[in-house]
């Protein structure tokens, strides 16, 4: 039975093409994601009401938060993307939000800053100094606005 062989180390697409070398891989060999700069994002995490009666306590709810964001940060450290995520805050949303509509009205609802839906939370994100807030709710789907280019669109809403 033939060796196994030491794999090769990786190869930089723009060596020898003028252009100033970009690091693809790590260390250890592990392909890096082309824009991920290492930054840990702080997050606010509410969820509404109608998620901890579907997780079934307050406790459970906290949990399946936690469980998120470690989830997240495995898989970016198993693709090799640097990126984490640090929860800074989490509770339920205390002004009985009631989910209704779709993601996308959840979603609008959690942004806006004058509309009477969780408006304070605008105040806490500054208080504990979050990037992004993210809304659970007890829908099986979820929405966000793309890209961390402005800090108003900082926002998501997510299933349980």
């Amino acid at each position: 039975m033939p060796r196994p062989q030491p794999p090769l180390p990786p190869r930089n697409l723009l060596r020898n093409s003028g252009q100033p070398e970009v690091k693809t891989h790590d260390e250890t060999g592990r392909r890096l994601s082309f824009g991920d700069d290492g930054s840990i994002v702080d997050i606010l995490v509410l969820w509404t009401d109608a998620m901890q009666a579907a997780a079934g306590s307050a406790t459970q709810a906290q949990a399946d938060v936690l469980n998120g964001i470690n989830s997240f940060n495995t898989a970016a450290e198993n693709s090799g993307v640097l990126t984490r995520l640090n929860l800074v805050y989490s509770a339920k949303d205390h002004t009985g939000y009631e989910e209704g509509g779709s993601t996308g009205d959840c979603l609008t609802d959690i942004r806006g800053t004058s509309d009477g839906n969780m408006d304070y939370v605008h105040d806490l994100r500054d208080q504990y100094g979050a990037d992004m807030v993210a809304l659970v709710t007890s829908v099986s789907c979820g929405t966000a606005y793309l890209g961390p280019n402005n800090g108003a669109y900082m926002f998501s809403v997510t299933g349980r």
